[in-house]
């Protein structure tokens, strides 16, 4: 078969199964089977290639690699866990089960951090690793992220993206990367104070996750989305206990969900945070909650 025809048949099996975008869904999963995994690549064939190529005979192998990932994709599985990767702040990253997959959204929270990052940073709930690893990648004056998830996967696969991301050169020797694990700070050192705290927490409102597609509530860890009842039980942790770990000045930059803005930037003015903020994303939506803690009182 031709490229365009295992393109058009990947396609008209996706539509029938009801997944959305099923044309770039199809061009995305023929490119990887012409690819092969992200770590091994030889040579790049991307879903604009298809085409230059589309009326040249595909190998065997391409067609029984594209069949496969068509009928994983077919079931609901998110493109990002067919294919095992993504893009983040132009960084390419392994994704699998088990850790969120990586939003544009959150970008934005990259870019605010920039602003303020040197030294010390630290990503809270890290999972992919994905907000911390773009620190150490695009801040120019950072020597140190710490990446902490209660979840042992997700640090497995954080510590993938490091080690893949040194071997592209893409972060410097010079950064060094801590990883912790444990439930939100107890995972830290007493002692390890911060320039920067950046998280992007569980935040969906348990009543909501089933309303959501089936690519996030029947795959997606429940444990990265679940919020508790009404989407903030992790932030009321976090903005009490980042002040402990926050240096002098030091900077608390949240990811929100469109509806919690007012209700998170009460909750760092009550802790004593100062310059609270919020930002949109790029879709105009309430996204980011930032402060500065001025007071450390490392007995609070």
């Amino acid at each position: 078969m031709t490229y365009e025809e295992l393109w058009r048949k990947a396609k008209e099996t996706l539509e029938s199964k009801g997944v959305p975008e099923a044309d770039l869904n199809a061009r995305y999963l023929l490119s990887r089977a012409v690819e092969g995994p992200m770590t091994e690549r030889k040579q790049r064939f991307g879903p604009s290639e298809y085409f230059l190529r589309r009326e040249e005979e595909a190998p065997s192998w391409v067609e029984a690699d594209l069949d496969q990932m068509v009928r994983i994709r077919g079931c609901r599985v998110p493109l990002e866990y067919v294919t095992n990767s993504t893009e983040f702040m132009g960084l390419p990253l392994i994704v699998k089960p088990g850790v969120l997959i990586p939003r544009q959204d959150t970008e934005c929270l990259v870019e605010l951090a920039l602003e303020h990052a040197s030294g010390s940073v630290l990503d809270l709930c890290t999972g992919s690793g994905c907000i911390g690893l773009s620190l150490a990648a695009l801040g120019k004056k950072i020597t140190q992220v710490a990446l902490a998830d209660q979840s042992e996967k997700a640090l497995e696969i954080a510590s993938e993206n490091e080690k893949f991301l040194r071997r592209e050169k893409r972060i410097s020797e010079k950064v060094r990367i801590d990883f912790y694990q444990g439930d939100l700070f107890s995972a830290i050192p007493d002692n390890a104070v911060f320039s920067l705290i950046v998280s992007n927490p569980p935040y969906i409102p348990d009543p909501v996750i089933e309303t959501l597609e089936p690519e996030v509530k029947d795959h997606e860890p429940r444990m990265a989305l679940s919020g508790g009842k009404n989407g903030l039980d992790f932030y009321k942790r976090i903005v009490k206990d980042a002040r402990k770990h926050l240096d002098w000045n030091g900077f608390l930059i949240l990811e929100i969900g469109y509806d919690q803005k007012e209700a998170v930037m009460n909750l760092m003015r009550e802790a004593g945070y100062e310059e609270v903020a919020g930002y949109s994303d790029y879709a105009g939506l309430d996204r980011i909650v930032s402060g500065r803690y001025k007071n450390r009182n490392l007995n609070e």
